[in-house]
């Protein structure tokens, strides 16, 4: 809302909208700018929700794709509204702008995309009452049983939902001098609220950088060496990755320090580990050339393991690269042959590993021709864009990181642009219809602000594969773990420095029965069937209920 002070504030690039007229026709234009500046938020999360899309491009960090980059991001939107209805001209009245984006964001984002999750990542389950996720996953395609469809549960979603009831504590510190000081005097409630919302920003600031150390360090266990692994293997058995690249880049993982970018390559000597590794990574692809399913490789196999090298030979020259692979001249290619001759063949093509680009065309015809051997059990990956698809990897993954960062840069910039004027605009929305900001707030402002989960959750989960659904799940409690430690503290921190209070009884109340419902049935159920989405659904209009009833009992 504009004020007297003569300052340039960020609110002067936008419209007053309590200036505009007070008729039909000014809050006609109030609801115009609100769903201008929503479709703007909107648009700014879906930037942020295809970056990280591409993150999971990227082995090293993709698991915590899901548990930390969307939710922190996710979280940033409802930060900014928090913060820009703290600094108003009227502050503690505009809060309720915020309190309302915290709880209408943390409620919506458990129960609507959760019950979206369940329909759309929904697979058959068996008589055993286990999630079906072999080829065909539901049958018949368009099944909506709400006995027999469902999703599988995973382990990391229960660790999650866990550290969500553990974080709601930093709610109960607040809340203990909203019940012990219920005072009518602004001026007392301020004073005797200070510490303890100081205390409740600690508290939330220390699970905050606790949850992200923790999903961290889970992120750098073997686990995720084990994701990158199979990440290589599925590119070479599809020829979406080059051998030479995917070997090269092995190879110079393996390399001391110090040593130049090449010295593993040129290197006679491989480390163990890394020859481990490097055999665990070619087994599929060298059953993929053993068409005949021999556990060797003869001449007109290794023809077709030297074309996807980029060779394009005469019979005369296949037969000289295979005669020296098969060193010891049984007249086949076993496996430890073929791992040697990979190696071998890296090394004395080190240059192909940065020229690569240079046969783009050849390999894009190669894949056209290509049959990926995928078995019936194995699920979809995430697609790869085209035009990096015949890149080395480690260049394909600089390219990856760069499309991730300016798109979530861009939607994370407009969505900081565009929160003070959505809280104008939802202040303004309350005062004309005679509601509380809060209800407006509740329900609207989630729509635009956390619009990157629900998209991202929603996207994910219509893959149907674990993965897939373990990410949503992931992001919407971890979305909720950011709204009880990053979003609140900043709402803490608001209140102490801007002198304001906290009476938001019914409103936490609200939070805190959602959370422990949603924590209950993950804790409890290893498969959520499609019947539990309906229920899991109903929570997000018997959240406002159960505020509204409150606050009716002077318990607001």
């Amino acid at each position: 809302m504009a004020t007297d002070d003569s300052a340039f504030q960020l609110s002067d690039l936008f419209i007053d909208v309590s200036a505009l007229p007070d008729d039909g026709y000014g809050t006609f234009q109030v609801f115009t700018l609100t769903f201008f500046y929503g479709v703007i938020l909107f648009l700014a999360a879906n930037l942020i929700s295809d970056g990280s899309e591409f993150l999971l491009l990227i082995p090293s960090i993709s698991g915590m794709v899901g548990s930390i980059v969307l939710p922190v991001l996710g979280a940033v939107p409802d930060a900014a509204i928090v913060i820009f209805s703290g600094l108003g001209s009227d502050a503690q009245y505009q809060l309720e702008v915020g309190i309302g984006a915290l709880a209408g964001s943390t409620i919506l984002l458990l129960t609507v995309p959760w019950f979206l999750i369940i329909t759309a990542g929904r697979v058959d389950i068996s008589n055993e009452g286990k999630p079906q996720y072999k080829s065909p996953k539901l049958t018949p395609p368009d099944n909506y049983n709400p006995f027999t469809t469902g999703v599988l549960v995973s382990d990391k979603a229960k660790t999650a939902s866990i550290m969500m009831l553990v974080t709601a504590t930093s709610y109960l510190i607040i809340e203990m001098a909203a019940i012990q000081f219920n005072s009518d005097t602004t001026t007392a409630l301020t004073t005797d609220e200070y510490p303890y919302a100081i205390a409740a920003f600690s508290v939330a600031m220390f699970w905050f950088i606790c949850y992200l150390v923790y999903m961290y360090m889970d992120s750098q266990t073997v686990e995720s060496t084990e994701n990158r692994d199979q990440y290589l293997i599925q590119g070479l058995i599809e020829n979406k990755m080059s051998l030479v690249g995917v070997v090269g880049g092995l190879l110079n993982e393996g390399k001391g320090k110090g040593e130049g970018e090449e010295a593993s390559l040129v290197s006679k000597n491989t480390d163990e580990a890394i020859l481990k590794r490097i055999k665990s990574v070619l087994k599929p692809s060298f059953e993929k050339y053993d068409r005949d399913r021999s556990g060797q490789l003869d001449v007109q196999e290794t023809t077709l393991l030297l074309r996807d090298l980029g060779e394009s030979l005469k019979p005369a020259q296949a037969q000289k690269y295979f005669l020296e692979a098969d060193t010891d001249k049984s007249g086949s290619i076993d496996f430890d042959e073929y791992v040697n001759f990979c190696i071998n063949y890296t090394r004395q093509h080190p240059e192909m590993i940065k020229e690569l680009e240079a046969s783009k065309a050849k390999n894009a015809a190669l894949m056209e021709n290509a049959e990926p051997s995928k078995g019936d059990d194995e699920e979809d990956g995430e697609d790869i864009p085209e035009d990096l698809l015949s890149l080395p990897f480690e260049e394909q993954q600089r390219s990856i990181w760069f499309r991730a960062i300016w798109r979530m840069l861009l939607g994370t910039t407009l969505v900081i642009l565009f929160s003070d004027p959505m809280v104008d605009c939802f202040t303004e929305i309350g005062d004309r219809i005679g509601v509380r900001p809060f209800y407006v707030a509740f329900v609207l402002a989630p729509i635009a602000s956390n619009a990157s989960e629900i998209v991202a959750s929603f996207k994910y989960a219509a893959k149907k594969t674990t993965q897939s659904i373990n990410i949503s799940m992931a992001t919407l409690l971890g979305a909720a773990i950011m709204n009880n430690t990053l979003v609140f503290g900043v709402m803490m921190i608001i209140i102490a420095v801007q002198a304001l209070y906290f009476q938001y009884f019914a409103e936490v109340i609200a939070i805190l029965m959602v959370e422990i419902i949603i924590a209950s049935y993950v804790l409890l159920k290893s498969t959520h069937l499609v019947l539990d989405s309906y229920f899991i659904l109903a929570l997000y209009p018997l959240a406002i209920v159960v505020v509204y009833f409150l606050y009716l009992l002077n318990f607001g």
